[in-house]
């Protein structure tokens, strides 16, 4: 809100900086990429800056600039980081077609016991192997550890692979 008002009080007279601004904004909209909404904020504080301090607006653009990166700081310092994370894990089994017989309830009660949301996305049953994939909730990711070693001791053999899907590189 306070980048607005900025950004507002310097355009308000002059209709080639506002046609200066769309274009502007357009640019930072389609070419580049944001991963953050906090970087959103950055550039739109750096786009009305230096459009205030081009337009001659030295006292709003000194004043409103420093004063809206304080509350943008004073908002970052105060947030808490929460460690909770969202996690596809992919399991790989290989047993008998007896021992296949009850796998995924099994498995979801193990599941259950270290994780605040489980959601199955694919399973492939195979004659004597089976694969899952389910995208879970964990609350700290050093509970990871101890998931894996229950199910290791209740299924022998278990390939357990961890993916963050939200740190990958966009395409």
């Amino acid at each position: 809100m306070l980048t607005t008002i900025l950004i507002i009080t310097v355009v308000k007279s002059s209709l080639a900086l506002s046609l200066g601004l769309v274009g502007a904004l357009s640019i930072v909209r389609f070419r580049t990429p944001i991963k953050e909404p906090e970087e959103l904020a950055y550039l739109f504080i750096a786009i009305a800056m230096g459009l205030g301090l081009g337009a001659d607006q030295l006292v709003p653009t000194l004043v409103a600039g420093p004063l809206i990166l304080a509350v943008m700081a004073v908002f970052k310092w105060t947030r808490r980081e929460s460690k909770k994370k969202n996690l596809y894990l992919s399991l790989d089994w290989k047993g008998k077609p007896d021992e296949t017989q009850g796998f995924l309830t099994r498995f979801n009660q193990v599941l259950g016991n270290h994780v605040l949301v489980s959601d199955l996305r694919r399973m492939d049953v195979r004659e004597e192997s089976l694969e899952a994939t389910y995208f879970i909730d964990v609350e700290n990711p050093d509970d990871l550890s101890p998931l894996v070693d229950d199910l290791q001791k209740s299924f022998s053999g278990i390939g357990v692979t961890f993916i963050d899907q939200n740190q990958m590189p966009g395409i």
